[in-house]
């Protein structure tokens, strides 16, 4: 199976023929989409190319990912996204199974090998780890995928995705071997602790520089080089993250949220909102309490 829909496109294991992989895809997301708790019989790995995406796994653990980092999640482990949705981005995620039967063929791997990668595989448990360094084979394989046309399929074609499939597992399996998760910077969980303990408040650059004691302009250039991102869009994503828990009490107002989290007005509030979670509030709203309404947010609000 191969299905292409809008920016989607997944796979079962017969398209590339590799018993190993039980199935596959990527997404581009440009609004957030739901996705309900399930399990995989094989070993799940999504990586994350750019924006945010968190895991919830059946024993409240969660597994963040930003731009450039991956996880691998159990077999049989029942995960979903946050609050049953997963947020923009662009995702990849492929499922394989060292144990099925003649999963060596068509792969580059023996016997020997993925034995040794189940053991390595199975003791990482649920983790996320930065892999920055796979994003290049992970955009290779969405290139491909775009190219493909499933009912012909040039041999050449078949041998690239096979080659690159079992490259992307070997070497993701190098970066779980570590089990090191991806390491947050101080700075970045010091800014965290400070902004959640100051929601209610409108936090400026500049009150974060000064809490580091440093200049805005030095604060600025050291967390956009320790976090990958500019410290104005890291207060909204941690504001809106807030926001996604306290929509859930229906008894709170859209406006009371904006004004708890230090929004000059609803309106602000929305359109920050709806920035890094493609939906208004309301819309989230809806979603996060009545899930089954709607296969996907509208973004028409």
């Amino acid at each position: 199976m191969f299905k292409r829909s809008g920016k989607r496109i997944d796979f079962d294991q017969e398209f590339p023929g590799m018993p190993i992989i039980t199935g596959g895809g990527t997404d581009i997301l440009r609004q957030p989409i739901r996705l309900m708790p399930h399990v995989h019989e094989g070993y799940e790995l999504t990586f994350l190319a750019d924006g945010e995406v968190i895991w919830e796994i059946k024993n409240c653990q969660q597994l963040r990912l930003v731009g450039g980092s991956g996880a691998i999640i159990q077999p049989g482990v029942e995960h979903r996204g946050q609050g049953n949705v997963i947020t923009p981005g662009t995702l990849f995620w492929i499922v394989f199974n060292p144990n099925i039967k003649d999963a060596e063929k068509n792969t580059v791997f023996s016997p020997d090998i993925l034995r040794e990668m189940d053991s390595i595989f199975s003791s990482c448990g649920n983790i996320a780890v930065d892999c920055a360094s796979l994003t290049d084979e992970f955009r290779r394989l969405r290139r491909l995928l775009e190219a493909v046309d499933p009912d012909n399929i040039p041999a050449s074609t078949t041998a690239a995705l096979r080659a690159l499939l079992c490259l992307i597992i070997a070497n993701s399996c190098t970066f779980f071997q570590q089990t090191a998760e991806r390491k947050v910077s101080k700075t970045e969980t010091a800014s965290e602790k400070f902004i959640k303990e100051h929601l209610s408040e409108k936090i400026s650059i500049g009150d974060l520089a000064k809490h580091f004691k440093l200049s805005p302009s030095v604060f600025s250039e050291r967390f956009l080089r320790e976090c990958g991102m500019t410290p104005g869009d890291f207060i909204s994503r941690v504001k809106c993250r807030a926001a996604t828990e306290l929509l859930k009490n229906k008894r709170k107002s859209v406006t009371d949220i904006a004004f708890d989290l230090g929004f000059s007005s609803s309106q602000y509030f929305a359109s920050v909102f709806k920035k890094y979670h493609g939906v208004s509030p309301s819309q989230w709203r809806t979603y996060s309490i009545n899930p089954e309404t709607s296969a996907s947010f509208s973004s028409s609000e």
